[in-house]
C-alpha cells in the first residue's frame, strides 16, 4: 500500500504535517527521535511526538521502547502499513509467560527486535543485593525460572541505560532463542 493510499484509508484524512512524518517513518524504516530531528531540524521534539501519538492512534504507527527515553532516542516506530506489528510464536510465549509471572513488572515488546524489555526499578535491585524481600526481582526470578523448566530459553541482557520515569530503573532485555545459549563466562 503506498503513504498517499494510507492517507485516504485511514479514520479520515491526514493533515500535510502527519503525511510528511509518516513518510519519514516510512523512509528510515525503524526510526528513532534523532531520526526525526535530521527529517524535521525546523519542528520541537515534542511536535513530532504528538504528530505520531496522533499516526498511533489512527493505527498507521507503532512503536516500541522506553517511553520516559523518548527524546533519548530509547523509542523506535515503525508504519503498520509496512510492517504489520505480529509477535512470533516464541515472542509469543514470552509475553504470556512475563504475564502470568511477574504481572507487576512493566514492560514493552518490539516485535521487530524480538525482544522483552522489563523494567526493573533500581531500588528493587538494590533491596536484592541487601538481601530484603523484593517482589519485582522474585518474579523476574521466577519469570526465567519457569522458562527454563518448560524448555524455552532466552538470553537475557542488561541495558547500560538507566531510566528515570517515575522512578529509576534497570531495563533488562529478554529475547527468545529455539537452542539453549552457552553457559555465561565464569560458571
Amino acid at each position: 500500500m503506498l503513504l498517499r493510499d494510507v492517507a485516504t484509508v485511514s479514520l479520515g484524512k491526514l493533515t500535510d504535517r502527519q503525511t510528511a512524518v509518516l513518510a519519514a517513518v516510512e523512509r528510515y524504516g525503524q526510526p528513532i527521535m534523532a531520526d526525526f530531528r535530521e527529517a524535521f531540524p525546523q519542528l520541537a521534539p515534542s511536535a513530532v511526538k504528538r504528530v505520531l501519538d496522533g499516526l498511533e492512534k489512527k493505527g498507521l504507527v507503532a512503536h516500541s521502547g522506553d517511553e520516559s527515553l523518548v527524546y533519548a532516542d530509547g523509542v523506535r516506530w515503525w508504519s503498520t502499513a509496512l510492517s504489520p506489528t505480529r509477535l512470533g510464536d516464541e515472542l509469543e510465549a514470552l509475553a504470556s509467560e512475563l504475564g502470568r509471572a511477574a504481572p507487576s513488572l512493566r514492560s514493552t515488546v518490539d516485535p521487530h527486535d524480538g525482544v522483552i524489555t522489563v523494567f526493573l526499578p533500581l531500588v528493587e535491585l538494590e533491596a536484592d543485593l541487601r538481601g530484603l524481600p523484593s517482589a519485582p526481582t522474585d518474579q523476574l526470578r521466577r519469570f526465567l525460572a519457569d522458562l527454563e523448566a518448560d524448555g524455552q530459553w532466552a538470553t537475557v541482557e542488561v541495558d547500560t541505560k538507566i531510566g528515570a520515569s517515575p522512578e529509576a530503573y534497570l531495563s533488562i532485555r529478554v529475547r527468545a532463542l529455539s537452542v539453549r545459549p552457552a553457559p555465561p563466562h565464569g560458571t
